[in-house]
C-alpha cells in the first residue's frame, strides 16, 4: 500500500525529507522484524550447542507424530546421553564440558539426514527425531553415531589433550495410532537406562529382552546392542 504522497508541484527539498522518512521508517521496522526473529529463534534454541531445545521439542514432535499416524508411516526417537559427564566437568572444568556438548552436537548434525530433527534435551541428554524410519534402521543409525563418537576424542579448549567421550543411546519408534510422544520419548529414555545399566558406550531398543535371550548382537569394538522384538515389517 502507500505509505506517504506529495502534490504536484513537487518541491525537491520536501521531496528529500519524504524519502529520508520512508527509509528511515523502513529501517525501522526491518529492526523490529529482526529482533522478533531473533526473539523467537532464542525461545526455541539451545544456546550452547545451536540445536533446538526441549521447548521445540515437545511441540515439533506431536506435529510429526500426527504425520505420521495420518501418512502410516514410521517414526523413531533416538534418547543419546554423554556417559560420565559429570566427570568431565569436574576433572576438566565446566568449559571442557561445554566443547563436549557443542561437539557432541556438532556430530550429531554432521552424520544424519536433513530429514532427521536434533534437540538437546537438556544437560548432556539429546533427542534424535527420525521421520519415516523404524526401529532396524534407527537402531543401525544409532549404533554408527556411537562408534564414530567413541573413535574421535574431543579437543579440549586450551589444547593441551584429547577427551574420550562415549555415549549411550535408547532408541523407540510409534507404536500404533493411540500413541503419544510423551510415551514414546519415555520407552527412549528406559532404553537408554538399560544401555546405561549394562555398561553404556552402547545403543539398546525398547522391548528388547534384558536378560540377553532376546538375541542381543555384538557390533562397532565389541559393544552390546540390545535389538528390539517390536520392529515395523518392511
Amino acid at each position: 500500500g502507500v505509505n506517504d504522497s506529495i502534490m504536484r508541484p513537487i518541491e525537491r527539498t520536501e521531496l528529500l525529507l519524504r524519502v529520508r522518512a520512508q527509509i528511515a521508517r523502513k529501517r525501522a521496522t526491518d529492526r523490529i522484524a529482526n529482533e522478533v526473529e531473533q526473539t523467537i529463534a532464542m525461545a526455541i534454541t539451545d544456546p550452547l550447542t545451536g540445536l533446538r531445545n526441549r521447548h521445540y521439542l515437545e511441540s515439533h514432535l506431536e506435529r510429526l507424530l500426527h504425520q505420521a499416524i495420518e501418512a502410516d508411516l514410521p517414526l523413531s526417537v533416538l534418547v543419546i546421553d554423554i556417559d560420565h559427564f559429570k566427570q568431565v566437568n569436574d576433572r576438566y572444568g565446566h568449559d571442557a564440558g561445554d566443547a563436549v556438548l557443542r561437539s557432541v552436537a556438532l556430530r550429531l548434525r554432521h552424520n544424519t539426514r536433513e530429514l532427521d530433527l536434533a534437540y538437546r534435551l537438556g544437560g548432556e541428554e539429546f533427542v534424535l527425531l527420525m521421520p519415516e524410519t523404524g526401529l532396524d534402521v534407527a537402531a543401525a543409525v544409532a549404533e554408527r553415531l556411537r562408534a564414530l563418537i567413541d573413535a574421535t576424542p574431543f579437543d579440549l579448549p586450551d589444547g593441551a589433550a584429547l577427551l574420550p567421550v562415549t555415549v549411550s543411546i535408547g532408541a523407540a519408534e510409534l507404536q500404533g495410532d493411540d500413541d503419544t510422544g510423551a510415551a514414546l520419548i519415555k520407552r527412549a529414555d528406559t532404553a537408554l537406562y538399560r544401555a546405561k545399566a549394562e555398561g553404556r558406550n552402547r545403543v539398546a531398543c525398547e522391548g528388547a529382552d534384558q536378560s540377553g535371550s532376546g538375541g542381543p548382537t555384538t557390533r562397532g569394538g565389541g559393544v552390546r546392542q540390545s535389538m528390539s522384538r517390536h520392529r515395523r515389517a518392511g
